[in-house]
């Protein structure tokens, strides 16, 4: 299932999930397979509704290397410093 792309990489998000027929052919195991990959389904579905919030496969630390290589002035709340701009 396709989640998206995502927006720091580009890359295409994709969650997969596999479920065994204990024995093919057999009707019951057959169900019993459907009804467990449904379940697998929506829990896909959930998951992919959690990264369209996310958004990101990056760490909080490329994130903010990412931030600190825009340079100062980039974002105007934070000095080099280290402190909180005084004004």
């Amino acid at each position: 299932m396709s989640a998206g792309k995502d927006p720091s990489t580009g890359e295409r998000i994709v969650l997969v999930e596999s479920v065994r027929i204990e024995k093919p052919g057999n009707e019951r195991s057959e169900r019993a397979a459907r009804k467990e990959a449904e379940k697998a389904l929506t829990k896909l579905q959930g998951e992919a509704d959690e990264l369209k919030v996310a958004r990101t496969k990056s760490t909080f630390g490329a994130l903010l290397d990412r931030w600190l290589a825009a340079g100062p002035g980039g974002h105007g709340c934070v000095t080099w410093g280290g402190g909180r701009e005084q004004g």
